[in-house]
């Protein structure tokens, strides 16, 4: 822990220098340079730098940061470029990174001359002709602005913002942990994959379907299910054809297994989800006595308990108010933390009061 210490302490003198030449959004009022909010966004990320050999330039880049609005022109969040790889979303107002990544930069907020939009994990938007652009679907929102109403709170599990001490939580800090076993990074919720997941919906009604991040949170879980769990000759939880199809193609990356999936999971098109009950009637189909339970435990602790204290457990998937994902990781240094394949093709770090439930996969043998 001393040498994290003084390493943190390295990247907030790299940080003095490149802070010599900030930029303050006077209209917002929000100064990007501001020293605690850079301090406080390398303490929580800490652990991140650790991952990699430090160099002086990983730092803040201040130059290459910018506000994050909602809907109504409000800043919520900072987007900081972090140098030479990452980034990080800051909610500045309640003094917490929200997700953040050392291992690539982020793939949809790369021009810091265009105006960002962003409502949580997941949620990133452009303005554009009849609503807002979603970056990661495609999909255009209508938003009635007259009725609109997203705060920094609305970023947490039912506004419940919970922002750990820093100092005390050095004493009994623990991982980070990662999860042993691979998962693959399927990357195609996509609307110009939506017709083939449902080619019996209308091109109007596959306008207002909203992604199906559900089916490809449970097609990351079974394919690792398939890779490590034994289960008696002749049974498997997919096929072997569709698990690794298209995996160097953008866009499409796993597609075909996400496509036996959906009829299961979501098979209206419009947001609704048959977690438990889809995944067993798509085990039942195969012959497997199974599905996914719904977490008893605070979320944190429950991907804990699920990927064990060693990694050698399970992937759990893990759900905020709109999207799920697949939890692969934590760690407790500075904020709990859960370190996620985000269903896009990612991996990054999210805070552990934004995610609202867990999902464990539960097999009880075959048929």
């Amino acid at each position: 822990m001393k040498k994290l210490l003084e390493k943190v302490v390295c990247l907030f003198c790299c940080l003095s220098l490149c802070c010599m030449s900030f930029t303050v959004n006077a209209a917002a009022n929000v100064d990007l340079a501001k020293e605690t909010y850079c301090e406080d966004v390398l303490l929580q990320m800490s652990h991140g730098f650790s991952l990699q050999p430090m160099n002086t330039g990983d730092t803040i880049n201040i130059s290459n940061s910018f506000l994050l609005y909602n809907f109504i022109e409000e800043p919520v969040a900072i987007f900081y470029k972090i140098d030479p790889v990452g980034y990080a979303i800051y909610d500045f107002k309640n003094g917490i990174v929200l997700q953040y990544s050392t291992e690539s930069n982020h793939r949809f907020y790369v021009d810091k001359n265009d105006h960002y939009y962003y409502e949580g994990l997941l949620e990133y938007y452009t303005k554009t002709e009849g609503g807002f652009l979603n970056l990661i679907t495609g999909i255009v929102k209508d938003v009635d602005l007259h009725n609109y109403s997203f705060t920094a709170n609305d970023f947490y599990a039912n506004g419940n913002v919970v922002k750990e001490s820093n100092i005390g939580l050095y004493s009994a800090s623990e991982g980070p942990v990662y999860l042993l076993k691979n998962t693959r990074l399927y990357n195609c919720n996509k609307s110009v994959n939506f017709p083939t997941f449902y080619p019996d919906k209308t091109t109007a009604e596959l306008s207002k379907c909203p992604g199906v991040c559900g089916s490809v949170a449970v097609a990351i879980m079974l394919e690792c299910y398939d890779d490590y769990y034994a289960l008696p000759t002749g049974y498997s939880f997919v096929d072997s054809t569709v698990k690794a199809s298209n995996p160097y193609y953008p866009d499409i990356y796993g597609i075909e297994l996400v496509k036996q999936v959906v009829p299961y999971i979501e098979p209206s098109a419009n947001g609704s989800f048959l977690l438990d009950s889809g995944v067993r009637s798509y085990l039942s189909d195969r012959n497997i006595n199974g599905g996914v339970a719904l977490g008893v435990l605070a979320v944190y602790q429950q991907t804990k308990y699920a990927i064990g204290s060693d990694g050698s457990g399970w992937p759990v998937i893990v759900g905020n108010t709109k999207h799920y994902c697949v939890a692969i990781g934590y760690q407790d240094v500075t904020q709990k933390q859960i370190y996620v394949n985000n269903g896009y093709g990612d991996k990054e770090w999210y805070n552990a009061n934004t995610i609202v439930s867990t999902w464990t996969m539960v097999v009880n043998g075959t048929k």
